[in-house]
């Protein structure tokens, strides 16, 4: 499989975050079709559980999720943004209407609402599109929300992504 597309540095540190080799697999795809992630949903794996004609949102599935984590969803608005000062009023409405709806619907008692934009390495971000998190812990182990990723603390997540790069690279499919 040839793969001639040049990543970017932006692309190859969100492709750092990936926990498994589906998820690299889709992702680095998407990056060498020019197309976005959220912007081209999976809803073969990914459930939209509420949406209306400026935003979406959907629980990440169980084999994204991390262990400490009770509830996370994703909320995106529709149209492909990455900046806050992009996101209209009625945008921002929309997203405010899905948490609540979210919360309301998995019965969320306590966590936290983060909101990814901008520059992937001041967000430690890995979709390159404006979205919220909400997570909500399990009480099983410390959760935290980087913002920042420490570069002396890259080298395992640099590891895990060169080694599924050379999976990608030889045509191997999840």
């Amino acid at each position: 499989m040839d793969h001639t597309h040049t990543l970017t540095e932006e692309q190859l540190f969100c492709l750092e975050g990936c926990r498994s080799y589906s998820q690299y697999h889709r992702m680095r795809s998407n990056f060498e079709n020019d197309t976005c992630l959220f912007c081209n949903l999976d809803t073969e794996i990914n459930i939209v559980l509420w949406e209306d004609h400026l935003v979406q949102a959907w629980p990440v599935p169980d084999a994204f999720m991390r262990k400490e984590l009770a509830h996370h969803s994703i909320i995106i608005p529709k149209r492909h943004i990455r900046y806050l000062p992009e996101l209209t009023e009625e945008e921002a409405l929309s997203m405010y209407r899905a948490r609540i709806f979210l919360a309301g619907f998995f019965g969320l008692t306590g966590g936290i609402v983060a909101t990814r934009f901008g520059e992937m390495h001041l967000n430690a971000g890995s979709v390159p599109h404006l979205h919220e998190n909400i997570m909500m812990p399990n009480g099983t182990g410390e959760v935290r929300v980087p913002v920042f990723k420490d570069p002396a603390d890259r080298g395992v997540n640099q590891a895990r992504a060169a080694a599924f790069a050379l999976r990608y690279e030889s045509g191997e499919k999840p």
